[in-house]
């Protein structure tokens, strides 16, 4: 993520989720030219999922400051 935020990319939120919980999410700040929001993932073992409870409420209330 470090080489991210070298390259200039804005998150709404940090890092949210742990390894225990199988992956860590986090979305972007919308591009200035495109208005796109990436979201990024980082997942642990063979998780294949996109959301787990305990952080979905706060990946969906980053969106609030877009």
């Amino acid at each position: 993520m470090s080489l991210l935020l070298d390259d200039g990319i804005v998150f709404l939120i940090d890092l949210v989720g742990s390894p225990e919980g199988r992956q860590k999410q986090t979305f972007s700040v919308a591009s200035e030219h495109t208005l796109l929001v990436n979201k990024y993932i980082h997942r642990y073992g063979n998780f294949d999922g996109f959301f787990t409870k305990s952080n979905v409420t706060h990946l969906t209330g980053a969106t609030d400051r877009q």
